[in-house]
């Protein structure tokens, strides 16, 4: 049986549903408020990060990502110290062995960045995200920058991607911005 790769790369979430593991990276740790990660990570901990409200639609995540759905969400997390940040999660199954799943994605802190200016690559894009999604056009281009860098790719390449894909997309909705974002990895 082969072994899953387990591994978080730099603003990386892991949750492997039959065995309870949950992984973040340092980087998530820091999102939610802690200085240095916790010893274990559980459902319980992840969850307690959600406003309450936001809990039954996490579940619902869950259980479509169980059943093999690619999916983006966006919320708000609470931090250790009461703050709210607004995040965006995209989460996709990355390997299958019998029962053993394991779904990985990328996560990041939405927040107004000072270093991406209104003159930063991806306003279009930007604009098009805010166009069907909750957040703003601000958002938007932070997560162009924050996605772009974690795919390891500039700014301009991941926004022209993904107005490509953006115009293909008949019905673009929060649940195909992954799919839009995360395909530049690999090419037009």
């Amino acid at each position: 049986m082969t072994v899953p790769d387990l591994t978080v790369r730099a603003h990386e979430v892991l949750w492997v549903p039959a065995a309870n593991i949950w992984r973040w990276s340092d980087e998530i740790w820091a999102l939610h408020g802690y200085e240095t990660p916790e010893a274990e990570l559980t459902r319980e901990l992840a969850i307690a990060h959600a406003k309450h409200v936001d809990h039954p639609r996490i579940f619902a995540l869950w259980a479509r990502l169980l059943e093999g759905e690619h999916l983006t969400f966006i919320h708000d997390v609470v931090t250790v110290q009461a703050r709210q940040r607004p995040t965006y999660m995209g989460l996709r199954t990355v390997s299958r062995t019998g029962e053993q799943r394991v779904v990985k994605g990328p996560m990041f802190d939405l927040s107004p960045d000072p270093s991406i200016g209104e003159d930063a690559p991806g306003r279009e894009a930007s604009r098009r995200i805010a166009e069907f999604d909750t957040m703003s056009v601000l958002q938007g281009r932070v997560l162009i920058h924050r996605y772009a860098s974690y795919l390891g790719i500039g700014p301009e390449a991941l926004s022209e991607h993904f107005l490509r894909r953006a115009d293909q997309t008949p019905d673009l909705s929060a649940d195909t911005l992954d799919h839009c974002l995360a395909d530049a990895a690999t090419g037009p």
